[in-house]
């Protein structure tokens, strides 16, 4: 027996269509969509990865300026966006032994398991590195960086003038043949590559707070002095550069003195000789001379010659400063060791910040200039918080903070989940000033004791030499003999 089935009524209401919920919004969409978050919400890191005071000292406004004025910004939400790049590159050089995904983990602690932002893979970093590009971190660290001391604060001011250093030195980088073909690197006596490939770095660097204001980058070939000829925009009248013999350019000199710069630099015995008038306090100026264009120009310098109690070597120094009464001769001699301080930086850069032993993690030319100038935006970030630390103290002398300890409070910072929560983040920075300085070095200034001497590996061999010790020690003040004077 057949049961007949009765059709159903259409009455004019919607139609169930329960197997698919795409086709019921497309053939009726007068129906309510479900409420749901916002796409901006679920890949839009905003409270929950944390950078701590990275945040603070780094504001995402600058980072966001930077990347739109490069032409960076992009034009879709991405898992990770220019100015999250920006905040990963300086994590990989807040943690250098740590791995890509490991400082991807860091990032965000709760992130693995969060419904609104997915941890990305090691491959995905790698891409977006090369999608922003280099030029990026350099804008930001122009943007970033000023000299930090104000009026009054130790070792910063010499008579009313900045003391600042200028000086070069080489950072090793990953050994990979495009690395090897861009940057090159030293050489034996048979011209045979030796070590890994390495750049050629030049700084400008704030002597009382170790605060890099300018610095440049190139091969291992390229000469210091056309890296520091670029310095000319960072340099002004209020500034006195000191600087070490190899920078006896007169090219050079003229260069930064026309941008009203003082300078006070080591002299070879070659240069300067030619003496035109002795002074009062033993000095003398000398004429120095410079080609160009079958062009010759004459450059007028004082010359100051010294010894060290303890020494008969006779320091030689060439300065802007011809006038004996606003800059004497001792005064000039007993500046000039805080020259030292830029030693400082580098073993700051690359000692402490990249690692003992360590080079450059990158493995395209590219990448190396990108992980540069993140390296030389962290400097500086770790130098201003050093430098806020050093207010509020009975001696506020930046040279007392440690770097190492700021350092690591950053790193503590960055891992800590924080956010961007501006109250936590300034909450975080009273902690962290509060601790620096109850840990600052109850000692004087650093000062140099012995002369620089070129570190070689240890011989596996006993020498027959006898050893060689240092000719020069000296107290702080050093005590020194102006010749013709003392």
């Amino acid at each position: 027996m057949k049961m007949e089935v009765s059709p159903t009524v259409y009455t004019g209401g919607p139609m169930p269509a329960s197997s698919s919920s795409r086709i019921r919004q497309i053939a009726f969409p007068f129906l309510p969509r479900r409420s749901r978050r916002p796409r901006t919400a679920e890949v839009h890191p905003t409270q929950e990865l944390g950078f701590g005071l990275l945040s603070l000292l780094c504001p995402i406004e600058v980072v966001e300026r930077v990347v739109e004025e490069c032409g960076r910004k992009e034009k879709r939400l991405r898992l990770l966006p220019a100015w999250l790049v920006v905040y990963s590159l300086l994590m990989l050089c807040l943690n250098p032994d740590a791995s890509y995904q490991e400082v991807l983990q860091r990032m965000a602690p709760g992130a693995s398991t969060s419904r609104r932002w997915r941890v990305p893979n090691k491959s995905a970093l790698i891409q977006a590195r090369a999608k922003l590009g280099w030029e990026v971190m350099e804008r930001l660290f122009r943007a970033l960086v000023a000299p930090l001391a104000k009026a009054g604060t130790p070792g910063c001011f010499w008579r009313g003038l900045r003391v600042m250093a200028i000086d070069g030195t080489t950072m090793e980088v990953a050994n990979t043949p495009a690395n090897e073909a861009a940057f090159g690197g030293p050489s034996t006596t048979g011209r045979q590559r030796a070590g890994n490939p390495q750049i050629r770095v030049a700084l400008l660097t704030e002597c009382g707070t170790h605060a890099v204001v300018d610095a440049g980058m190139g091969r291992y070939q390229e000469d210091e002095l056309s890296l520091m000829s670029r310095f000319g925009p960072s340099v002004n009248s209020e500034m006195l550069l000191l600087g070490d013999r190899k920078l006896a350019s007169t090219k050079l000199w003229t260069l930064l003195a026309e941008r009203g710069a003082h300078l006070v630099w080591r002299a070879p015995r070659t240069v300067a000789t030619n003496v035109q008038e002795h002074l009062d306090d033993g000095s003398y100026l000398a004429v120095i001379f410079r080609k160009e264009k079958s062009r010759h120009f004459k450059v007028t310098v004082r010359v100051v010659e010294y010894v060290v109690e303890g020494s008969s070597e006779i320091y030689r120094l060439m300065t802007s400063l011809l006038d004996p009464s606003t800059a004497p001769a001792e005064e000039l001699a007993r500046l000039y060791h805080q020259r030292w301080e830029i030693e400082g930086t580098f073993d700051e850069l690359k000692t402490h910040q990249r690692g003992s032993g360590a080079v450059l993690r990158s493995q395209s030319p590219q990448g190396v200039r990108q992980e540069f100038w993140a390296h030389m935006i962290l400097h500086g970030i770790v130098r201003k918080l050093a430098y806020k630390a050093s207010h509020g103290v009975a001696e506020p002398d930046p040279d007392r903070i440690s770097f190492t300890t700021s350092l690591r409070i950053l790193r503590r910072s960055a891992t800590s989940g924080v956010g961007r929560l501006a109250h936590l983040l300034h909450h975080g920075l009273k902690l962290a000033l509060a601790e620096l300085r109850q840990l600052r070095n109850q000692v004087i200034r650093r000062h140099r004791q012995c002369p620089r001497v070129v570190g070689h590996q240890q011989p596996r061999y006993p020498s027959r030499r006898r050893p060689v010790t240092p000719s020069v020690t000296f107290s702080e003040p050093p005590t020194v003999f102006v010749c013709g004077v003392n």
